[in-house]
């Protein structure tokens, strides 16, 4: 598990308050044990599901699917910026028969009218992944929160 970006915070943080240095570490501590009780869980709940392919709607995840070696069938969009192409929406379409996808992963924020189109006459489970958080509740533990909620979202794919 990378550790630099919160070890450079942490070292800034130091150097401009020596007198609570004590405080930073312990936080840091915590959070460093925090973090990889976290990435074991999600590990454990994400293992029985590593082979059951799904698509997500744009291409933010593949750190995450990557990360646990999920079978991530691509994306709808390569950003979230773009709208995709016909030739990549035939590509998708035919990726998704060949491979048998029958789940994919959608986002709050956008619109389920191209999942209808590229899933069109297929049975198709569409589960929500917040990547942003925007369906949970603010607080210290929405990051878990949102990679738990996330997590069960692909494990919901088993059952489509």
């Amino acid at each position: 598990m990378r550790s630099r970006g919160w070890m450079k915070l942490f070292c800034i943080s130091q150097k401009q308050t020596p007198e609570n240095a004590a405080t930073y570490a312990a936080n840091a501590s915590v959070a460093k044990a925090d973090l990889i009780a976290l990435n074991d869980q999600l590990a454990a709940t994400l293992a029985p599901v590593q082979d059951v392919p799904f698509i997500t709607y744009h291409d933010a995840f593949t750190y995450f699917t990557n990360h646990y070696g999920l079978s991530n069938g691509g994306a709808l969009l390569d950003s979230d910026a773009d709208q995709p192409s016909a030739a990549h929406l035939t590509e998708l379409r035919e990726h998704i028969e060949g491979d048998g996808i029958a789940c994919v992963l959608t986002e709050p924020q956008f619109d389920t009218r191209l999942i209808a189109t590229v899933f069109e006459g297929r049975d198709v489970t569409s589960n929500m992944f917040d990547i942003l958080g925007s369906t949970l509740p603010l607080g210290a533990d929405l990051y878990g929160d949102m990679l738990r909620a996330g997590a069960d979202a692909i494990v919901g794919c088993k059952q489509s």
